[in-house]
This record gives C-alpha cells, structure tokens and sequence, in this order.
C-alpha cells in the first residue's frame, strides 16, 4: 500500500482551474468473470519453491552519480532498467552496469521541478519524465539524451501512475482526490493522447471524499500483459481492461473479507486516509484489491488486510486464468533460506513485472532483521554473498525471477 505526497499540490487547490474533458467513458460490464471462493483454495503460508521457478541477483553498480536512496519505481524495458528514488531516475543495464541519470533537477525550460510520474513510450523508445508542478512533460531517449519538452493540463499536478495503452493514448491513475471537473467531482482514471498528453476522458469516479487526501490505496494500480493493461478501483473487488477507448470490466472477486458498503463510506468520508484506513481495519472490512500484476497465466492480486487477518501483510491471490482456479495465501517462507524472500513483495513500490520477468530491488532497509540470519544459515552460497553485498554496499541489489507454471497445484 502506497502513502504518497507531492509536496505543494495542496495549494494547487487555491485558485484551480480545472479541465473539462470530453464526454466521461462508460465501463462494459458484460464479459466480467466472477471469481468464486469455491474456485480458490486457502493456506495460511506458501513455500517460495512452490512460487519462484528462476531467480537471478543483479548487484547495482556504485557510482558517485547514481548512490540511490529509497527506491520508489522500477520500469524495465529494452534490457533497460529505469529506476526512481524519489529524487532522480537512473538508468541502468539488465547486468547492473549504470548508463546515465534521465534529465536534472532545476529552473530551466528543460530541467523537472519534481517527478510526478513517468513511462516509458515503446513505440518511440523513449521515456517521459511527468513534471505536474510546472505543467510539461520531458522526454528522453533511453540513454538520457534531452528530445523534447510539452506543456500539459493542471490535472497531471495529480497523477499517481501513468502507462501506456496503445500507440496513441495513455492510460493515467489520479490520486484519490482530485478535482478533475469544475463541480469538484473526482475520477480515478483517464485517457490522454500520447502525444500532446491532453487529457480527453475520465472514468471511475471516486468513492472516497475529498477528505481522504492526496493519497492512493495501491503502489501498482496498472499492470501490463501482451500489451493490454488492468487496472484496479479503490476499495474494490473489481479488476478493468482497457482496449481502445473501451473499457470493461473483467473480473468480479468474491474475496475472503467484506467490502464497506456505500453508507459505510459515506458515514466515514471525513476522516482522513489513515483514519479512513484504521476505521476500515477495526471494522472488520477490506480496503479491496491493493495491488495487481498480470502475466500470460496468472492474475496476482494482493487485498487489504483487517483485524481478523492471521497475518501482518496483505493477502494475495493467484488465479490461473486457463484452468480458473486460484490460491489465496497470507505469507510465504523459505525455510532452507536460498531465495531473499523480500523479491516476492507485491506490495513493494519497487516491485514491477515486464517481459514475463518479476523484478524488484533488495536493500538493508527491506531486509530488515533477516540480515544476519540469511548470512549465518543460508545454504546457498550465491545468497549469502548477494546478503553480504546488501550489507557492504551503498546500492541495492535487483532481483529478477519467473514464477513457475503449475503454482496452484503446488499450493493445494
């Protein structure tokens, strides 16, 4: 779960001008799949053997321009990895070696005030840096070499996340809260064309108050499969696909927790997002689908958690979707210690899937206090080597792993 804030986008509010969008897309709900708890199994704790087929650990190289704080993005293209700490986007090659840090912070018509989002634009090889504090869009090639600079609509000042959906339109994820049209109604989604990025649509309206902040319920709100992207709601249990200008709903989840119910919502909307959160939790309700990732086989969706949960984290779910049977599972482990088993977080901001690869950083600050026990008692000497390097070195490690093909008859 992502607590996000963009530092000065509150006093956007004085003064808005919003922009008014075309007509607001209708959602098609015919083809949508329910997902039953019959055709899900449920185990408390998964082995990671059962889950991860391959792994490889790719060290970060150290440089004085690239020492990277708390990474915040990972975007892997083109044997490409394009890396966001909060402060900069680096590029490094699929062997760890660093290529170039992707524009510079400044005044100038050229340089970010700050990084709203970014991605990547395939068809031109290109990436693009969302400054929504001052209103442009910066676009690099891959290498960080300066092609062009576009001025965008206010709306981008609240971009969460940002993908592309085809050649010529971009899917865009606002935070929960946003005035996107002149009545204050707030959407969560909208289409913008790929190359003036003018926001043409809008749709899902929010169902959370103004109250809630500038925050969002997930680090992974879009993922991409074959070229078509999923995208989740707040406090939902639906999952949409987006094809052209047609959206649909795909699936409907019967999850393990309750939703809250409209009153619920609107009994509660003027509490803030923590206290939104905390009241979801002590009520016994799920905040919905959190994160979601898709690969050619398998939906992986993690939900939010309540009081009566067996564990700490958000659970997830694996749906095989040819042969429509699931695992839902609350943790995993590895007893034997030869996998660093922060890789298989997808609620990490850090974890992203592209090219039927899994990949996620490892740093001391993910490792936590399994530090020492991974040195001592791994079996693996690979593993005890890349801990060694977390531990010595000033960059994290990368982690890029497949998931094996029979997962939920090993989880039975």
């Amino acid at each position: 779960m992502r607590i996000r804030v963009c530092i000065g986008i509150l006093f956007s509010f004085i003064g808005w001008q919003s922009c008014t969008p075309g007509q607001n897309i209708k959602i098609n709900s015919d083809r949508s799949i329910v997902i039953s708890r019959g055709q899900c199994n449920i185990v408390e704790e998964v082995h990671s053997a059962a889950l991860i087929d391959q792994i490889k650990y790719v060290p970060l190289e150290t440089h004085e321009k690239c020492l990277l704080k708390d990474i915040q993005k990972i975007k892997y293209q083109d044997s490409t990895l394009f890396i966001y700490d909060g402060r900069a986007i680096y590029a490094f090659s699929n062997e760890g070696r660093f290529i170039a840090q992707i524009g510079e912070r400044g005044r100038s018509g050229n340089e970010y005030n700050t990084i709203s989002a970014f991605f990547l634009n395939r068809y031109r090889k290109s990436i693009i840096l969302i400054d929504g504090y001052t209103r442009k869009a910066l676009e690099y090639d891959y290498s960080g070499n300066f092609k062009s600079k576009t001025p965008i609509d206010p709306i981008y000042n609240y971009m969460a996340d940002i993908e592309m959906a085809d050649s010529t339109s971009l899917l865009c994820n606002f935070f929960i809260t946003n005035p996107s049209l002149e009545d204050n109604t707030a959407f969560q989604y909208g289409l913008a064309d790929a190359v003036g990025y003018q926001v043409k649509n809008l749709f899902l309206q929010s169902n959370l108050s103004m109250n809630t902040g500038l925050l969002t319920f997930s680090n992974h709100p879009i993922t991409c499969c074959s070229h078509n992207l999923s995208f989740i709601q707040s406090v939902s249990n639906k999952i949409y696909q987006i094809e052209g200008e047609q959206i649909t709903e795909m699936y409907s989840i019967e999850m393990i927790d309750p939703l809250p119910d409209e009153r619920f919502l609107q009994q509660n909307n003027h509490k803030n997002y923590f206290e939104l959160l905390q009241t979801l939790f002590d009520s016994g309700y799920s905040s919905g689908v959190t994160n979601l990732f898709e690969t050619p086989q398998y939906l992986l969706v993690t939900f939010g958690k309540t009081k009566d949960s067996p564990s700490i984290q958000d659970y997830t779910l694996i749906w095989d979707k040819q042969k429509k049977r699931g695992t839902y599972y609350y943790r995993y482990f590895d007893d034997n210690l030869l996998t660093l088993s922060t890789c298989l977080n997808l609620n990490s901001p850090s974890t992203c899937y592209s090219e039927n690869t899994f990949i996620t950083a490892i740093s001391p600050l993910t490792f936590g206090t399994n530090m020492h026990v991974i040195l001592e008692k791994s079996n693996d000497t690979t593993v005890r080597r890349i801990a060694q390097t977390i531990k010595e070195d000033d960059n994290p490690v990368i982690s890029f792993f497949t998931l094996k093909k029979e997962i939920v008859d090993n989880t039975d």
